[in-house]
């Protein structure tokens, strides 16, 4: 089994509409370097996992720097037959290193706690003289994530992602870790 995974990646952008601001345009990451692991473990036992970020955001204008996103968890997956229950408790911590602000290193700390779990009820049927199996997978998702005020921390790569049912579960109402979204919800 793999556990852990290291990768790196250069991008720059070239904007074809030179109307746009030179503030407005995307940030070059020169590099990002990614930083996973996941320990293996048997059934319901301790799953521990590490994401990590360091990346370089780079603009001819404006706020620029570094930031290092680390989110370290240790979650109980029991699962058996019919049923699942996940709880997790994660840390995750961001700073940056930037140059063109007055605070140049802020950071941010906050615990991420969650609770996941369901249940899977399947039966066969008959319909038109087909086989079928009717499934229903009732699943309840609970997420705590305490305030903070982040208005001092740049936007360099997050926004919000569109409506979906994935997106119901996820930990982060956010994508990047510019932002993290506080949270204290049942889904």
């Amino acid at each position: 089994d793999n556990i852990w995974r290291l990768a790196a990646r250069v991008s720059s952008y070239q904007t074809i509409d030179k109307s746009i601001a030179v503030v407005d345009r995307p940030y070059s990451l020169l590099p990002q370097i990614t930083l996973a692991a996941d320990v293996p473990t048997g059934p319901n036992r301790l799953r521990y996992q590490l994401n990590s970020e360091w990346v370089n955001f780079d603009r001819n204008a404006g706020v620029s720097g570094q930031r290092l996103d680390i989110n370290p968890s240790v979650s109980l997956p029991l699962r058996n037959s019919y049923s699942f229950l996940i709880p997790k408790a994660g840390y995750r911590y961001t700073a940056y290193n930037l140059t063109g602000t007055t605070d140049e290193t802020p950071e941010r700390g906050l615990p991420i706690y969650s609770l996941d779990g369901g249940l899977l009820f399947e039966r066969a049927g008959v319909w038109r003289r087909r086989d079928y199996i009717q499934t229903l997978e009732p699943r309840l998702f609970y997420l705590h994530i305490p305030y903070e005020h982040q208005d001092g921390l740049p936007i360099f790569d997050t926004g919000i992602p569109d409506f979906s049912f994935y997106n119901l579960f996820r930990e982060n109402r956010f994508v990047g870790a510019d932002r993290a979204g506080d949270a204290d919800q049942a889904t």
